[in-house]
């Protein structure tokens, strides 16, 4: 969810550059996606995907190396820089496992966060726009064999086993998945996503 301020995409683009200087080397995928991706005008704030690396596992102490719990590297370069005030916390607040929403540079970022297997479905949720996404789940639902659930897709394995992930570390491998035909960002709509299914 936006702020409601809207500002131009070029303001916007030189933004989500400094965002992507400042973190993206802490994950393994980081990609701009919303309505920056799909090539808007403007834009309510900037939505990122981002599959971040896991810290160290152990750190280094006077008595030698100490394991540590697995955690990643983002979550704590991110809480540095909200102490420092670098960052802040979104209107909206929202700073969970899988979401982070923080203000930088004046613009509301929304951080999703997930995982290499999961990262097209993700990428292509958080493109959209959201009418595309919520159509293309409800068509999906509709088939019976295939659905979005826990960022993953999911098809229906046909025995006691019930639903299982299928594999998506690229938004064409969705596509492909479904049986549809590649859309690229910009070209996202209803009708575009109709002339698809249908094609």
């Amino acid at each position: 969810m936006s702020t409601g301020h809207r500002i131009p995409a070029a303001q916007a683009r030189a933004v989500a550059d400094a965002l992507t200087n400042e973190f993206a080397h802490y994950c393994d995928r980081w990609e701009i996606a919303g309505s920056l991706r799909r090539g808007a005008p403007d834009v309510g704030d900037i939505e990122v995907v981002a599959v971040p690396r896991l810290a160290p596992s152990e750190v280094q102490t006077l008595f030698g190396p100490v394991a540590t719990p697995p955690r990643f590297e983002l979550d704590d370069v991110l809480a540095e820089h909200l102490t420092r005030g670098a960052i802040q916390h979104a209107p909206h607040k929202g700073w969970g496992e899988r979401q982070k929403k923080f203000m930088f540079d004046g613009v509301q970022i929304d951080l999703y966060i997930t995982d290499a297997a999961r990262f097209g479905v993700i990428l292509l949720i958080r493109t959209g726009p959201q009418e595309f996404s919520h159509a293309l789940a409800a068509w999906m639902q509709r088939g019976g064999d295939w659905r979005f659930a826990g960022g993953a897709l999911e098809y229906r394995s046909g025995d006691a086993i019930g639903w299982l992930a299928h594999p998506t570390p690229e938004e064409r491998d969705v596509f492909a998945a479904l049986g549809l035909s590649y859309i690229e960002p910009a070209q996202r709509s209803l009708s575009a996503l109709e002339q698809t299914i249908n094609g």
